[in-house]
């Protein structure tokens, strides 16, 4: 997963993963290693939300 995100990361989407993948990735790189945002649900859906409104305009 990490490779595959890493080598695709200026591909614009979202991938929704389990909370034992992220654990995972956490744990086995640093956050300089990663060229890509792991994000919660919540704030994911907080800031999609945000930016749906703009579109309704």
């Amino acid at each position: 997963m990490h490779e595959a995100a890493n080598k695709n990361y200026q591909e614009r989407g979202v991938w929704k993963i389990g909370n034992n993948h992220v654990q995972h990735i956490k744990e086995r790189t640093s956050k300089n290693e990663r060229k890509y945002n792991i994000v919660t649900k919540d704030h994911f859906n907080f800031y999609f939300d945000k930016w749906l409104d703009t579109q309704n305009d």
